[in-house]
């Protein structure tokens, strides 16, 4: 989804907004990743506290089995799912789509149809290290963009994503097809 529907849209628009909505997809992934590494990781560092404080204090078997639980739980959801790996792996692409959008930036819209497809090629080769792209995280940040440029919810390029897919986004597209700007209902 790109700004096509504005007429003044040149191509050199469309591949530095698509390369400002990656940055910021890939930023809402490792928050989101982040976040869970730091959930995880707490909840280790506390049930190991607090399992510490059972064996040596005066408790019953059970407190020490739901401790042995929850610790074994996080410990589990951290080396299957690798939410630090996770993370660091879409701070990368947005570090590398950061690095194309500063360079586009710097040339400038003035620029001739052959270096635009050559900015073009650079996004596309970065895109293949992606893994496939949740439609609805990307959709958030296609929001965001446009906030950011400073277009307002009336102006048709928004899309109304419901809560339940925006809780759902960094697991599921579940609905995504059935979402769309403003300006194309």
């Amino acid at each position: 989804m790109s700004m096509a529907e504005d007429s003044t849209s040149t191509p050199y628009d469309d591949v530095l907004f698509s390369v400002r909505r990656s940055v910021r997809y890939h930023k809402k992934r490792e928050r989101h990743f982040a976040t869970i590494d730091s959930v995880l990781t707490t909840s280790l560092l506390l049930s190991g506290l607090v399992t510490l404080t059972v064996v040596l204090g005066p408790f019953d078997n059970a407190h020490v089995t739901s401790l042995a639980g929850i610790i074994t739980l996080a410990s589990v959801l951290q080396v299957v799912f690798k939410p630090h790996d996770k993370a660091s792996g879409h701070a990368e692409l947005a570090n590398r789509f950061s690095s194309l959008e500063h360079d586009l930036v710097v040339v400038g819209p003035e620029i001739d149809k052959a270096k635009v497809r050559l900015f073009g090629a650079r996004r596309i080769q970065i895109e293949a290290d992606e893994r496939p792209k949740l439609e609805i995280v990307d959709l958030m940040a296609h929001n965001d963009l446009v906030r950011a440029m400073g277009y307002r919810k009336d102006d048709g390029q928004f899309v109304e994503i419901p809560p339940c897919m925006r809780f759902w986004a960094h697991y599921a597209n579940w609905g995504a097809h059935k979402l769309q700007k403003d300006c194309d209902k």
